[in-house]
């Protein structure tokens, strides 16, 4: 699957994949070993982040998604399609993780900021 996006944390690579999932590759001094698969979807994965606890995926469904980096997947975070137009079709391209506050841009052109805890909207830009 075609990778969208990656984030290097320690010796481990994050990849967004197109095909919906979220692969970790550790990074050893003689290669690549695949250390996990997160939990497909069925929107592609276009962008991701990660804290020393999460990781933060965006997909092409608009949908935010915070998984455990040991546990199960957690969906905290609201779909941002319900916020836009109808008719228009919403895709994550872009997180910043900021503190406590996690920063999103969308194909629409927003800016949302998110708390991370809660999974609550704090405000939108556009």
């Amino acid at each position: 699957a075609a990778i969208w996006s990656s984030k290097l944390v320690g010796k481990h690579l994050y990849c967004a994949c197109e095909d919906g999932s979220v692969k970790v590759i550790k990074v050893k001094k003689h290669g690549l070993e695949l250390a996990r698969t997160y939990q497909k979807t069925e929107a592609r994965c276009l962008c991701l982040t990660v804290d020393d606890k999460h990781m933060y995926a965006g997909y092409a469904d608009g949908s935010i998604r915070k998984y455990e980096l040991i546990g199960q997947l957690h969906t905290t975070h609201p779909d941002t399609k319900e916020e836009s137009c109808v008719d228009t079709e919403v895709q994550i391209w872009s997180l910043l993780l900021v503190g406590d506050s996690l920063f999103s841009g969308s194909s629409d052109g927003t800016l949302s900021v998110w708390d991370t805890e809660h999974g609550t909207s704090l405000q939108h830009f556009k």
